[in-house]
């Protein structure tokens, strides 16, 4: 009960402290035609109205195509990487699930992330998340890929409650500078 509430507390933080983290836009995403201008400031050659913050370390546009295109796909709540990165931070007892497979697996993880599929089987899930009210996030490759969408609804079909998908993807993790693994 008492981790019931501490995840609460937490979500209520994240909805109303940083209405960001729940943001449509991607705010940390990479666009690879951003540049410098000749005053300093960024400009997004590919996207007209999208911002480019080019200090300290990468960061450039909000891409409204891909996000236009994931809005399509039936999807879940969904967090960002200034959501994700929080969460990972808090130490809150969660799962983080990777689930690329096959071809698509090229075996780098986010850290702390396990390989779990919408094919996966209800023992398989079982090993990974010991529990139904466990936080479980999905992520994938990118807002392209719709393998983390499609094990949010296995697993919600299987009675997992806290589930959450952070569609952006293992791409726009590194593009924002974060840190990955290789898996074991």
């Amino acid at each position: 009960m008492a981790k019931i509430l501490q995840l609460l507390l937490i979500f209520g933080f994240l909805v109303f402290a940083m209405p960001q983290a729940f943001s449509q836009e991607q705010n940390k995403s990479i666009c690879s035609s951003c540049e410098l201008s000749a005053k300093g400031g960024a400009k997004c050659q590919l996207h007209e109205n999208a911002k480019c913050n080019l200090s300290g370390k990468e960061s450039g546009c909000s891409d409204k195509t891909n996000w236009k295109l994931y809005k399509k796909l039936v999807h879940g709540p969904y967090i960002n990487t200034i959501a994700l990165e929080n969460l990972l931070e808090s130490n809150l007892p969660m799962v983080l699930l990777d689930a690329r497979s096959e071809k698509w697996d090229d075996m780098t993880r986010i850290p702390s992330a396990q390989s779990l599929n919408d094919k996966s089987t209800r023992d398989e899930v079982e090993k990974v998340i010991k529990t139904k009210d466990t936080m479980v996030i999905t992520y994938c490759s990118n807002l392209k890929c719709p393998a983390s969408n499609r094990l949010y609804i296995h697993l919600k079909k299987l009675g997992y409650k806290n589930v959450l998908e952070y569609p952006f993807g293992i791409e726009s993790w590194l593009e924002s500078g974060n840190d990955i693994e290789m898996a074991e």
